[in-house]
């Protein structure tokens, strides 16, 4: 369903935290401070921050340019190739002319606000050899700290009637936190700061098992999508290319929609489209069974001009029922009672062929476990409650432990605080954190 335009009565506040705040990078910072004066000098006036900070140079690369000062038309006798590299990717040559640095490649050139950036001269010494020269730029932050840590965004959004929800969150499988792009994602998600997920935006095998990680703790979570679309960028996922939809009842508006969405009414696709529910309830609801044990009928149907090859029911991360095609289809169902001996969530999901239809197909940056196939689409889960007890996995309490000691260790050596008592608020958030993990299992 599209979002209607928000009125202008309802504030929506939605941070895709898919960058830490609290948590530093993995990056070694620069050993002079960043001087905004210092930039303007090497670095071409069309480069603006997203911030609208102006971006700043460290004065150790600002030295190190010296000797490419001069008349352009001395410098280009030396000057070959000036890339702007981020994670090892060249994302803009930089060309020096009478006027100053001129860009060519993505239009407009933005630096996106607190990410690193390096800048390669390669020029040509007297003996015609080539020689790198890496200067490293700050694109400037309005919080230049690693303070206050995500919750408190989150908390702000949920706050004016907003949702939170963590964007694009793994890569990888089992590296963490290194392997996660929403470092911070176990400590919210705990607290209860976080709506969703977004298992559907280019790295969707990792992002579903951490996803199903969470769930396996008994946190509620929706599953949500987007395309994560560079449209400035030569290559770029297609806008629209992962979908969520909402299910909002007889109210369509915009009301409706954010409500259906913090309730977990949804599905991601990129394709298909699901019909799903278990004891007659769709995903988001609860059911609740005295007893230990139960059995719950489920019936899940998709439809896609996208080839599909099978739908799974899934249970607590785990495959329970398949209806497979013995062909691609446009079409597969599924119905039947699952058996219950244990408190569970339960989703569908569908898998297909990773052909040409389907607009943004895994990431090649994402690991994979389904190398044949691509993830097609993913129902939230109900949510099903046997005996008054809650889902718990001590595997995956025992990974959020890992994951959070990880983060304050990081904290504690990388941490970059304007004072002490920044730093000591969130170190003590992690450990109120750490203590609702340790809390599991008790009952």
């Amino acid at each position: 369903m599209i979002l209607p335009s928000a009125r202008s009565r309802a504030v929506l506040l939605i941070v895709a935290l898919a960058a830490s705040c609290a948590v530093p990078r993995s990056r070694a910072r620069p050993s002079a401070p960043w001087r905004s004066s210092r930039m303007r000098s090497f670095i071409p006036r069309s480069i603006a921050t997203a911030s609208g900070a102006p971006p700043s140079i460290s004065t150790g690369a600002a030295d190190a340019l010296k000797q490419f000062e001069g008349p352009a038309s001395e410098l280009n006798a030396k000057l070959g190739v000036f890339y702007a590299k981020r994670s090892g990717n060249r994302i803009a040559r930089v060309e020096l002319t009478d006027s100053g640095w001129k860009i060519s490649g993505p239009a407009p050139f933005v630096l996106a606000s607190g990410r690193p950036y390096d800048l390669f001269l390669v020029a040509s010494n007297a003996t015609n050899r080539a020689q790198e020269v890496r200067v490293s730029v700050n694109a400037g932050s309005p919080e230049p700290e690693d303070y206050p840590a995500n919750y408190a965004k989150a908390q702000q959004a949920r706050e004016q009637g907003g949702v939170a929800l963590y964007a694009h969150p793994a890569l990888r499988f089992d590296e963490i936190p290194t392997g996660s792009l929403a470092s911070e994602s176990v400590a919210d998600i705990a607290l209860g700061a976080v709506d969703g997920l977004e298992v559907f935006c280019n790295h969707d095998e990792p992002s579903m098992e951490l996803w199903y990680r969470f769930l396996n703790l008994g946190f509620k979570l929706a599953v949500t999508g987007g395309s994560n679309a560079f449209l400035n960028n030569r290559f770029a996922f297609v806008a629209g290319g992962e979908r969520m939809y909402v299910y909002t009842g007889d109210r369509f508006n915009y009301d409706a929609w954010i409500d259906g969405l913090k309730r977990g009414c949804t599905f991601t696709t990129v394709g298909p489209l699901l019909t799903f529910t278990v004891n007659g309830q769709i995903a988001g609801s609860e059911l609740r069974f005295d007893e230990n044990e139960a059995s719950v009928p489920v019936r899940v149907s998709a439809v896609s001009s996208i080839p599909m090859s099978r739908i799974e029911i899934v249970a607590n991360g785990r495959v329970i029922a398949t209806q497979s095609s013995l062909t691609p289809s446009e079409r597969i169902e599924w119905s039947g009672a699952v058996p219950l001996a244990e408190s569970s969530w339960i989703a569908a999901r569908v898998w297909g062929p990773n052909d040409d239809p389907i607009a943004n197909g895994p990431s090649r940056w994402s690991q994979r476990r389904v190398p044949d196939l691509a993830l097609l689409a993913h129902t939230s889960p109900v949510y099903v409650t046997l005996g008054g007890k809650r889902v718990f996995s001590a595997a995956d309490r025992d990974f959020c432990l890992h994951w959070i000691d990880a983060l304050v260790d990081r904290i504690r050596k990388q941490g970059n605080f304007s004072n002490d008592a920044h730093g000591d608020q969130v170190l003590a958030a992690f450990a109120r954190v750490r203590q609702v993990y340790e809390r599991m299992g008790e009952h």
